[in-house]
């Protein structure tokens, strides 16, 4: 019994141990932090209030019916019962309604896309947070390879001195050396755990310090062809919407043709004897025109109009500010591609330099002033190659945060 008890409690604390050492996704942290967004909430809650107010646009189309009942108390004595129904229905060449479908149909539109923009960008804000806090972590790994080969530095340089081969000052220079790779390591290190606060904070979740999975995403640095975003198509719905308000402002400057159709059915001497029923239907058909209505009218159309134009301007600005920071965007990101390439030359360069240099250093063919150059040379560049990573998954999304696309093809 002990033992399975042990052996219980063995593995209970194996699976604990492989539980704290699960690495957080990124996808994770996207779904919690949509889950946890008051402006998706607030966005939902919208649409589905669009869609109750589109339905109700839809409905105010069925006739108007109702079936009624009654019987009266007169001078001390019952009446026959009476009962009926009546239904009407019209319609009118500047029927509100249509308008009014028309008007929540878009606004119902517009809605949806504003939700999924708002999903794409809590996406991309995650994301990049996300890699702040990657290559600040990648950073920290790197510098702690400094900060050792400092140490070792400085203990083969106070053996040499000890033997005389080296002076006091060579070892005050490592250990100069020593120290101010140990600071930049604290300063990365601090910089690292404010990244990762504002990221948990973001989703809402406990840091329970768990490392980042790492992300291995398609670099694509072609340039990426214009197409109209979310914003860009929800100012063109809005600008639909101002068009329909100035359609049906025209046709209130219009004589108004009406059809309208009624039918009644009532009984003033019994409910179930229907050969008593009553019966009336008509149909009607109407012009008017409202004459001194035409003026206000008038005036509203030109305030709409005046609108709708300013909406133009306005959407074909969005679009050419759109299709210049593409353009930039698309310079930015063949730019950091080539200088990736580039670094990833330099370090694998540099690398094989400092295999070289080591071996002149050891053999005292090389002096510390330049054996220290060319390690702050490898470091640098192993620096920059990691920032530029980052920098160019960035930049990519960027782009399709711009033009709409899925954040790495997946929200």
């Amino acid at each position: 019994m002990a033992r399975k008890i042990i052996i219980i409690g063995l593995l209970l604390i194996f699976t604990l141990i492989l539980f704290a050492q699960e690495k957080i996704t990124l996808d994770f942290m996207v779904q919690k932090a949509m889950e946890r967004s008051l402006s998706i909430e607030a966005e939902l809650l919208d649409y589905k209030n669009r869609q109750s107010s589109y339905k109700q646009s839809y409905y105010s189309w069925l006739p108007s019916a109702d079936i009624r009942a009654s019987k009266s108390w007169v001078n001390e004595d019952w009446q026959d019962p009476s009962a009926g129904f009546s239904a009407n229905w019209g319609i009118s060449s500047n029927d509100g309604r249509y308008f009014d479908m028309k008007s929540q149909m878009i606004d119902m539109i517009n809605s949806d896309l504003s939700l999924e923009n708002v999903k794409k960008n809590i996406a991309y804000n995650v994301l990049s947070s996300y890699i702040d806090v990657l290559s600040g972590s990648d950073l920290v790994k790197l510098q702690r390879e400094v900060l050792a080969v400092e140490e070792q530095k400085y203990q083969r340089i106070e053996a040499m001195q000890n033997l005389g081969e080296v002076n006091e000052l060579d070892l005050q220079q490592s250990e100069i050396d020593k120290i101010q790779a140990e600071i930049s390591l604290n300063d990365l290190m601090l910089s690292v755990d404010n990244k990762r606060a504002d990221l948990f904070y973001y989703i809402g979740i406990k840091d329970n310090g768990a490392e980042l999975a790492d992300l291995d995403p398609e670099i694509n640095s072609q340039p990426r062809e214009y197409q109209p975003n979310l914003q860009f198509q929800i100012q063109q719905k809005t600008l639909e919407s101002t068009k329909l308000m100035q359609d049906q402002t025209y046709m209130e400057l219009l004589p108004t043709l009406s059809l309208n159709w009624s039918y009644s059915r009532s009984s003033t001497d019994g409910i179930t004897d229907f050969d008593l029923y009553s019966e009336n239907a008509e149909v009607s058909l109407m012009v008017s025109y409202p004459l001194f209505d035409f003026f206000s009218n008038y005036q509203n159309l030109q305030i709409i109009k005046r609108q709708y134009k300013y909406n133009q301007r306005k959407l074909a600005d969005q679009k050419l500010a759109d299709k210049k920071e593409l353009n930039s965007l698309n310079k930015t990101l063949d730019s950091q591609n080539r200088n990736y390439e580039l670094y990833q030359l330099k370090a694998d360069l540099a690398d094989k330099v400092m295999a070289r240099a080591q071996v002149e250093y050891e053999q005292g063919t090389l002096n510390l002033l330049d054996y220290n150059d060319y390690q702050n040379k490898l470091y640098s560049a192993r620096k920059n190659e990691i920032s530029e990573y980052y920098r160019l998954l960035e930049t990519q999304e960027a782009i399709n945060l711009l033009l709409s696309k899925k954040i790495l093809g997946k929200w």
